[in-house]
């Protein structure tokens, strides 16, 4: 069964797939940072947000790019690493599985992909299965293998 904050994983969803984000950039073609940060948002604070509500409340570059500072406006905080994450860091920073744990935690992490240019997915626990899953909002898949070389990461946490 998917959760509805998995289903809100899909930045080319018909509620706000068409909203820019800066003309002529929309969620669409550039929301996969917005859309991951909805599930760690969620995650952090306990507040639930659309990738529509993110385009109303953080800042954007005139080239679609979001404006890292910006994440102060809903409570978050981010540490960017331009590196692969260690083992540890990965086993710290991933989202807790929300059916066995409550899905809520302190930090979260999203990576960065060389997907042509940057793409941005987010990490979950799995309570069954011993792996991670990526969640990916470019079509809303949730992976267990990424095909794209990780080019680096940030830390989510409060502000």
């Amino acid at each position: 069964m998917i959760t509805e904050e998995k289903q809100m994983l899909r930045q080319d969803d018909a509620r706000w797939g068409e909203l820019f984000i800066v003309p002529p950039y929309t969620i669409r073609d550039w929301g996969c940072t917005i859309t991951s940060l909805c599930r760690l948002h969620f995650a952090i604070n306990g507040k639930r947000a659309t990738p529509a509500d993110m385009v109303q409340k953080l800042e954007f570059n005139n080239s679609g790019m979001l404006i890292w500072a910006s994440l102060g406006k809903i409570g978050l905080q981010a540490t960017r690493h331009k590196r692969k994450p260690t083992h540890e860091e990965l086993t710290q920073h991933t989202l807790p599985d929300p059916r066995a744990e409550g899905g809520f935690s302190e930090k979260g992490m999203l990576l960065e992909l060389d997907y042509l240019i940057d793409h941005w997915v987010s990490l979950e626990k799995n309570s069954v299965l011993p792996w991670v899953l990526v969640m990916d909002p470019l079509r809303g898949h949730i992976v267990r293998k990424l095909k794209w070389d990780i080019m680096g990461f940030s830390i989510i946490e409060k502000a």
